[in-house]
C-alpha cells in the first residue's frame, strides 16, 4: 500500500523534471537564439518556468521512499539528511542572490518615464517610434497611476495622446484596418494621418533621427523632438526652444556600469539625447563629448553605435562647411570609432587632414583606410586629389586609375589625363 502512495510522488517528480528539461534546454536549443547583448537580456524572463519547476521538485527529494520491496536508490530513506542539506543549500543561493538581483531600489525606468510626461506640454500628442522603455513605463504612468489625464487614461482609449507608430502596443491611431494595410501603404497612411494632425494640434516624438518625419523636421527638446510643420522655420526656432535638461531626474544615471542589457541600453539614450541637442544648435565640443559618454555607458546596445556614428557625421560635415576643420576632425572620429565598419568616415578624416594641410598625416590615414577597405572606391579618389596637393603625380595617377577600375567612371580618365 505504501508503494502505491508514493508512486504519484514520483510522476509529479518527473513531470516537473521534464517541465524543466522541454522549457529550459530544449527550448533554448528549438528557439536557437543569436546571443547578442539584446537577445541575452531578453532571456532572463525565460528562465522562470524551468526555475519553476525545480523550485516546485526540490521539496519532492525530501518523500520517505517505500519499503524494501520497492528499493529506490534516488528516494532511498539513507538519503533525505543528503537531500535536505541540498534543499537547504539551493535556499541559501537563492537568499544570497536576491540583493544582485533585486530591483526595490532601481529608479531608472521609472525616473526615465517621469522624465517623458514632464517633457511633453498639457494636451500635446506624443508618438513613439519605438522602445520598450518608452511605451512601457507611459503606459504605467497612464493607466495604473493615472497621471497626465490630459494624455488619455485607461478607460478612454479612444482619447489617447499618447501613440507608438507601429500600433503594436497602443491602440492604433491610424483605423483599425492600419495593422492589415500592405507595408508600402502603411507608411503613407501614418504620414498622411500625422500631417493633418499636426495643423490642429501640438506634436511631440521620440525617435532615433531627426530626419525621421519628412517633409516636416524635428527639433530636439530634451528626451523628445517637437514637430515643425514648416521646415523652413526650424532654424529660426533654435533660440526658442525650452532647456529641459535642469527638470530631469538624473539620479540613476552615475554609477557603476549595469549589469543588465536593458538598462545598458536606455541609460546612453540620455547621453545620445543630448548630444543630439548640441549637434542641433551647432555644439561640437558639447556634442562630442555627450556621444563618447553615450558610447562609454551603453557601447554593447544594439541601437547605438549606428546612430551615434550618423550624428556625428552630420555635424562634422556641416563643421567642414563652416570651415572649422579641427571640431569637424574630432566629430568624424567619433564617427569612425562608433561604426568602425563604415568607411565614408574613416576617409573623412582623411580629408580633413588635407584641408588642414597635414599632407603626411593625411596620405597615413588612407593608407591605414585602404588595408581595412581596399573596395572602397571613394578612397582613391580623395586620396588622389591629396596625392595632387602633395605633389606626387605618379602615385595620384594611380590611384585614380584604381578609382576607374573599381567604378568604371570616365570622369577618373580625365583627371588622369590632367595630370602633368
Amino acid at each position: 500500500m505504501a508503494g502505491l502512495l508514493i508512486r504519484p510522488w514520483r510522476a509529479v517528480s518527473l513531470a516537473l523534471i521534464a517541465g524543466f528539461i522541454l522549457s529550459g534546454p530544449f527550448f533554448l536549443c528549438l528557439g536557437s537564439p543569436p546571443f547578442d547583448p539584446q537577445t541575452s537580456g531578453a532571456l532572463d524572463r525565460f528562465y522562470l518556468l524551468p526555475i519553476l519547476c525545480l523550485v516546485m521538485a526540490a521539496p519532492l527529494a525530501l518523500v520517505h521512499s517505500p519499503p524494501p520491496s520497492y528499493p529506490s536508490p534516488l528516494m532511498g530513506e539513507g538519503r533525505v539528511g543528503v537531500r535536505f542539506a541540498g534543499v537547504v543549500l539551493l535556499t541559501l543561493l537563492a537568499l544570497l542572490a536576491f540583493p544582485v538581483n533585486s530591483r526595490r531600489n532601481n529608479f531608472l525606468v521609472y525616473d526615465y518615464g517621469r522624465n517623458l510626461l514632464r517633457s511633453l506640454p498639457k494636451d500635446a500628442y506624443f508618438f513613439m517610434e519605438g522602445g520598450d522603455d518608452t511605451m512601457y513605463s507611459l503606459a504605467y504612468f497612464l493607466f495604473a497611476e493615472g497621471r497626465r489625464p490630459d494624455l488619455g487614461s485607461a478607460g478612454d482609449t479612444a482619447g489617447l495622446r499618447v501613440r507608438d507608430r507601429a500600433g503594436l502596443v497602443y491602440p492604433s491611431i491610424y483605423g483599425f484596418e492600419f495593422r492589415t494595410t500592405p507595408r508600402d501603404m502603411r507608411g503613407r497612411l501614418r504620414d498622411i494621418f500625422e500631417t493633418n494632425l499636426a495643423q490642429q494640434a501640438v506634436m511631440y516624438y521620440q525617435t532615433l533621427r531627426l530626419d525621421e518625419i519628412k517633409p516636416a523636421g524635428l527639433l530636439p527638446v530634451g528626451l523628445v523632438q517637437l514637430r515643425e510643420s514648416a521646415p523652413s522655420t526650424l532654424y529660426a526656432l533654435r533660440s526658442t526652444l525650452p532647456n529641459l535638461w535642469p527638470f530631469y531626474s538624473l539620479r540613476a544615471l552615475e554609477g557603476p556600469a549595469r549589469a543588465h542589457y536593458r538598462e545598458r541600453s536606455l541609460l546612453p539614450y540620455y547621453y545620445f539625447a543630448r548630444g543630439q541637442t548640441h549637434s542641433w544648435n551647432e555644439q561640437p565640443s558639447e556634442a562630442s563629448r555627450d556621444f563618447k559618454t553615450a558610447m562609454l555607458k551603453g557601447g554593447d546596445a544594439l541601437w547605438l553605435r549606428v546612430n551615434v556614428a550618423h550624428e556625428a557625421g552630420l555635424l562634422g560635415k556641416k563643421m567642414v562647411e563652416k570651415d572649422r576643420p579641427e571640431q569637424a576632425l574630432e566629430l568624424f572620429r567619433v564617427a569612425s570609432k562608433a561604426q568602425a565598419d563604415e568607411p565614408s568616415y574613416a576617409v573623412n578624416i582623411c580629408v580633413v587632414l588635407d584641408k588642414m594641410n597635414k599632407f603626411d598625416e593625411s596620405l597615413a590615414c588612407y593608407q591605414e583606410t585602404e588595408t581595412k577597405f581596399s573596395a572602397y572606391a571613394e578612397l582613391y579618389k580623395n586620396k588622389g586629389a591629396t596625392l595632387i596637393r602633395a605633389g606626387r603625380s605618379n602615385e595620384a595617377r594611380e590611384s585614380f586609375q584604381r578609382y576607374y577600375d573599381l567604378t568604371k567612371d570616365v570622369q577618373a580618365l580625365a583627371w588622369i589625363g590632367r595630370i602633368k
